[in-house]
């Protein structure tokens, strides 16, 4: 909120009633806010109406001219004050941009990285969505491969079955060929003999 003159006025002549000098910083100080050039031009205004309100008294010429140098020098000496003032207000000021700037400079950079890292977690997303379907695809071919392996292990397994049946059939076989084979030879092995007996038989009979 801003001071008015009247508030200038009024903290000035507060001032004067507790027996301090109505100074630029003793007001701001009393009023708690303002700027100097402000307080500044209310004091010359109050100074104003003091000399217009104070009564019609002839100075003598040296103290008349005496109060202009002090008035000078307080005028002087308040301006410096004000300009000290200034100048911390300015250097506090400065200080509080350089931090406000420091602070916006870390936030941004802050944000720079949080960007950052999302980007590299987005593609470390994707390159992990593309391994894991390369590893699908495998896994079904391993798959297929597998079924594959066991139909033919199935098959395998059948026709081992059916090979060793055939295997047994064929010994069998084998075996009865093997006796009649053996049966046949007895009986030609005997007719032989019983034709060569009959012979000599009957070359008996026929000598005289």
């Amino acid at each position: 909120m801003a001071i008015t003159t009247n508030d200038i006025h009024t903290a000035a002549n507060t001032l004067v009633a507790r027996g301090k000098k109505p100074t630029l910083a003793a007001i701001r100080a009393e009023l708690g806010t303002g700027s100097f050039s402000t307080i500044g031009e209310g004091i010359k205004t109050w100074k104003q109406q003091q000399v217009e309100q104070a009564p019609a008294v002839t100075a003598p010429e040296a103290v008349a001219q005496r109060a202009a140098e002090l008035a000078v020098q307080v005028w002087v000496v308040a301006q410096e004050e004000a300009e000290q003032r200034m100048q911390l207000e300015r250097a506090a000021m400065e200080q509080q941009r350089q931090e406000l700037e420091n602070a916006r400079a870390e936030a941004m950079e802050a944000a720079d990285s949080a960007v950052t890292a999302q980007e590299a977690l987005q593609q470390q997303l994707e390159a992990t969505k593309g391994k894991y379907a390369a590893v699908q695809q495998q896994v079904a071919v391993l798959q297929a491969q597998l079924a594959e392996t066991v139909a033919r292990a199935e098959r395998a397994e059948v026709l081992a079955k059916t090979a060793r049946a055939a295997e047994t059939e064929a010994r069998e076989v084998a075996a009865e060929l093997r006796g009649r084979l053996e049966a046949v030879e007895r009986a030609q092995a005997k007719a032989i003999e019983q034709g060569q007996g009959a012979a000599g038989a009957q070359m008996s009979l026929e000598t005289p």
